[in-house]
């Protein structure tokens, strides 16, 4: 560490325990500062530098409160030498917190101008270094441009909470910086800016307590890298809390569909600081704080583990399924939203419960998602929700890996399930249901489960096809028949050749009908768990071609259940990308009866 002798000006470097108890400037910079060289040339023309004077009379003032030596940003860093700038950078954290005072120097605050108006609007409170250089030194005095102490951090301490948005508790000292979770940080510089943009990352090292080298030149990329030294050192999911108002994903999907679903997909790190703005618009007295045992158990798996992967971030958790009251229009989901469960939000200490934040995804394919938009979706705490199987999955981390899943995925291939309401079709034209209405009644189909689990889409009712298509795969749906709901159980096969093309078969199964496959079915717990067509109770080659209709009785009327496979667009199924769809039919019959394939099933 090189200090400055604030009697002579000259400066001396110290190591370690041998550093002598120093003051330490905090200001923003000018457009006429002096460098070390300047210093050390001692050029008739330093003395008429803005800069130069600036470091005088800093030096006056801390050889009169007994401080022998003084640390000064622009003249105490070699910037000429990068390993000791990467140095000083690394540390500069804790050379401000071992300070034994920080001078803040407020250039632009005039003499007689009233703190309550005049100090909000200084500059200094717009620049990403100095967030640390308020933080970090327990004792902290601020100056006006005539060098007139006008407060210390304890007496100004409401002000600047209000003004920064940092907790009172942290300025004070009273609450470290551990315990606040990571989007509360990152929000704290969301409203600041470095000269160059790799600073602003480099300017928050000390506040994530983490380092890294500076290579200047890669812009934006510096605040991605700083994203991803934090993940390797802290599991806070609250890193994910961020949100761009502006978000060039939102207006591009609200233009056309083809673009919606491009659109849909955003980057999982934020591009700056500023896309955690979003944490101060919740009031300075909130705060987003990380799920724990007392606000998380029944939200997701706490304490996940969960690190970057070349195939995008890895997690082992659950995930909510989220029935969206007011989802956007151009979303155009068909069922249950995932829900990745972040952090609480309480937006006043009082509140008794807050609300649960996190990030929609959307499933690219098996185990792998994508983040949905750059918006966060919040949920009452006191809500119930409903949790997938712990599992692992992947979240891609860029636009890149988007397009790359989201095409494997289509080139093994998709088949969806239409349910909802479906017209009853009856061999009696003139039954126009109980209520003897004109309209065709309907029935209403509604899917219950998938299995396996990482096959299965819940928010567009679709399977993603296995490798070589030798996973079982199975769902059941709930049909509502004359007030009864009957289950109906459906398994696909997709290695028997029909024609030259591989179309799916279907094999349908009711109630009471072969318990030991029903046994099956319900017992797939594990997320990942997947059965092949061998290990069946039923050897599934002695089964019959195909099962793909049902006769149901209920109340002494005997209906028809069954289910139809078609190719969502024969060219492109052709052309080796298969999806298809499965939907059901209900026929009503005049009386009960039975059927070789289907059996007689009565509601009780």
């Amino acid at each position: 560490m090189r200090l400055i002798d604030t009697s002579t000006l000259e400066f001396s470097e110290f190591l370690g325990p041998t550093t002598p108890r120093y003051a330490i400037l905090s200001h923003t910079w000018g457009a006429d500062e002096v460098s070390l060289q300047d210093m050390e040339l001692g050029l008739p023309s330093l003395a008429s530098k803005e800069g130069y004077r600036k470091v005088v009379d800093y030096c006056r003032l801390a050889a009169q409160q007994g401080y022998g030596w003084a640390w000064v940003d622009t003249c105490c860093i070699d910037k000429t030498n990068h390993a000791e700038l990467a140095e000083s950078i690394n540390s500069m954290f804790r050379w401000y917190q071992e300070a034994a005072v920080c001078h803040v120097f407020l250039s632009d605050l005039g003499p007689q101008a009233a703190l309550g108006t005049a100090l909000p609007p200084c500059r200094w409170f717009t620049r990403g270094w100095t967030l640390q250089e308020l933080i970090a030194p327990a004792t902290v005095e601020f100056y006006d441009g005539n060098w007139v102490m006008r407060g210390t951090k304890a007496s100004l301490i409401t002000q600047l909470e209000s003004i920064t948005g940092i907790l009172a508790s942290v300025l004070a000292g009273s609450s470290r910086l551990a315990n606040v979770s990571v989007g509360v940080r990152m929000s704290w510089a969301a409203n600041r800016e470095t000269t160059r943009p790799e600073d602003m990352a480099y300017s928050l090292l000390g506040i994530f307590d983490v380092n890294m080298p500076m290579i200047y030149g890669e812009g934006e990329k510096a605040f991605r890298r700083l994203q991803e030294e934090i993940i390797r050192q802290s599991n806070d999911l609250t890193i994910f809390a961020w949100q761009d108002d502006s978000s060039f994903y939102r207006k591009l999907a609200r233009s056309t569909y083809r673009q919606a679903v491009v659109a849909r997909s955003a980057p999982l790190l934020a591009l700056s600081p500023r896309d955690f703005g979003l944490h101060s618009a919740w009031g300075s007295r909130g705060s987003l704080r990380r799920l724990g045992f007392e606000n998380g158990s029944k939200w997701s798996d706490i304490n996940p583990e969960y690190a970057i992967t070349n195939k995008g971030l890895r997690i082992t958790t659950s995930l909510v399924l989220h029935d969206l009251v007011d989802e956007p229009a151009h979303w155009v989901t068909k069922g249950r939203s995932y829900f990745l469960a972040l952090g609480e939000l309480r937006r006043h200490p009082e509140d008794p419960h807050g609300n649960i934040v996190g990030l929609l995804l959307d499933k690219l394919g098996p185990d792998v998602f994508s983040r949905r938009e750059a918006d966060l979706c919040e949920i009452p705490e006191t809500a119930f929700p409903m949790l997938t199987q712990s599992m692992t999955i992947y979240i891609v981390m860029s636009e890149n890996s988007f397009y790359a899943n989201r095409e494997a995925a289509s080139r093994q291939g998709t088949f969806r399930v239409r349910d909802g309401r479906v017209p009853i079709r009856s061999q009696d034209t003139e039954w126009r249901g109980d209520q003897g209405s004109a309209q065709t009644p309907h029935v209403s189909v509604r899917v219950l489960r998938a299995i396996p689990q990482r096959y299965w889409d819940h928010t567009n009712q679709r399977f993603f096809c296995t490798p070589g298509n030798a996973t079982v795969l199975a769902f059941s749906v709930g049909v509502s028949l004359d007030q009864y709901e009957v289950v109906v159980v459906c398994l696909v096969d997709l290695q028997r050749p029909r024609g030259q093309l591989s179309w799916p078969v279907l094999f349908l199964y009711g109630p009471g009908e072969a318990p030991d496959l029903m046994s099956w079915f319900m017992s797939r717990k594990a997320a990942g768990e997947s059965t092949f067509w061998e290990d069946l109770p039923v050897h599934w080659l002695q089964w019959p071609r195909s099962r793909h209709s049902l006769k149901i009785s209920v109340n002494g009327v005997s209906y028809s259940v069954s289910a139809q496979v078609n190719a969502e667009r024969e060219r492109e199924l052709r052309a080796g990308f298969p999806r298809w769809i499965i939907s059901f039919d209900v026929m009503r019959h005049s009386a009960a009866d039975t059927c070789a394939d289907g059996g007689l099933i009565k509601s009780e």
